[in-house]
């Protein structure tokens, strides 16, 4: 059942971004919206005790910088292929 609502959800999403960038052609400011909303989310479920928050250790934000950058990136310029 998840493995069918993410990809559902995730053609929707496209969708709309593609909708979006018909009238607003700045993919490099939707994707930065994109992951400002994320963050705000995930800070009101931490800060809302919804989500148990874990002070991740030196090493363990080491080993995550790069994949947590690319995976970023790759947001961005899927976004940018859209436009």
């Amino acid at each position: 059942f998840y493995f069918a609502a993410g990809n559902f959800l995730n053609v929707q999403f496209n969708i709309l971004n593609k909708q979006i960038y018909n009238y607003f052609p700045y993919p490099w400011f939707v994707s930065c919206v994109h992951l400002i909303v994320g963050l705000f989310v995930m800070a009101f479920f931490w800060g809302s005790k919804l989500v148990e928050y874990e002070q991740p250790d030196k090493d363990f934000l080491k080993a995550l910088s790069l994949p947590a950058f690319l995976h970023a990136f790759g947001h961005c310029l899927t976004n940018v292929s859209f436009a």
